[in-house]
């Protein structure tokens, strides 16, 4: 084998091939698509960290503040795993200040949750029993309403 032949067989990425995830390839051709996807699953994961969080709370605390530290805690959980998936590629060097004004578009519909899922509990029996079928209606409130002043905006 000459020298040549030999330092080409020997270059590290000779025989890497580069494969794409299906999420890398799914970025690649389907960009918006994959991003809604992306955008929408963290959203119900942070469904599932807003009700563990409330029963947890709610087994100590009033419905009232254990429903504003669930609504706290799934848009915090929110904040940071679209931060980490859904746009990677958009972060800037300044988390808090990111932070922030995500907590601040996020407000209304927070308010709009906690009222519906609060006064869903305090009117009627049944939902007093089951507070996280009140915080999901509320989750599901709050949607339409942050959706709609996304579309207006």
């Amino acid at each position: 084998m000459t020298d040549q032949l030999r330092s080409t067989f020997d270059a590290p990425d000779v025989f890497c091939i580069d494969v794409m995830t299906p999420i890398q390839f799914c970025r690649v051709r389907f960009p918006k698509l994959t991003q809604f996807a992306q955008f929408g699953l963290v959203g119900l994961s942070g469904l599932v960290v807003d009700l563990v969080v409330l029963m947890v709370c709610h087994t100590i605390l009033p419905l009232t503040i254990s429903r504003g530290l669930a609504i706290w805690t799934a848009m915090t959980w929110n904040f940071f795993l679209n931060r980490e998936l859904t746009f990677a590629d958009q972060q800037s060097d300044r988390p808090l200040l990111e932070y922030i004004r995500f907590c601040g578009a996020c407000l209304t519909g927070a308010i709009v949750n906690w009222t519906v899922s609060v006064s869903l509990c305090s009117c009627s029996d049944w939902f007093g029993d089951r507070p996280a079928t009140a915080a999901v209606i509320g989750v599901i409130a709050a949607s339409c309403v942050n959706y709609r002043l996304c579309v207006r905006w």
